[in-house]
């Protein structure tokens, strides 16, 4: 069952971070991909999201995140939405959110669900 979690410090235009720490994976499967999806109802097509951000093991961290799995069997998912994915959110508003991974047997699980706030912005658009 995954969690539920509310994001109440998200700023559109500024790079945020969603990172998650897992103590272990079930059947000691390793996590290729992760997904933390934003969208205006919970009900929407992931293609109709605010944004998306996919990581995987081969990602860089300078760019959009990275999974770790660790030789302990836990894993971190970092999750980093740049600036231009978000710029044009409205602020004062909520959000909905998922965090789901698939595993090297083609497994999918959905960590979290939850909701998001977006603060004010001073973002321009320029």
């Amino acid at each position: 069952m995954p969690t539920y979690r509310r994001i109440n410090s998200f700023i559109p235009g500024d790079t945020n971070y969603c990172i998650r720490e897992l103590p272990s994976v079930p059947n000691q499967e390793v996590l290729t991909d992760a997904w933390w999806t934003v969208k205006d109802n919970y009900t929407d097509a992931d293609s109709l999201a605010e944004f998306s951000v996919h990581i995987t093991p081969y990602t860089t961290v300078s760019g959009i995140g990275e999974i770790t799995n660790n030789a302990d069997g836990s894993v971190q998912l970092r999750f980093i939405a740049l600036p231009i994915v978000s710029q044009f959110m409205t602020p004062n508003e909520t959000f909905y959110f998922d965090v789901r991974v698939l595993s090297n047997v083609g497994n999918v699980y959905t960590l979290e669900l939850g909701e998001l706030f977006s603060e004010m912005s001073v973002f321009n658009g320029a």
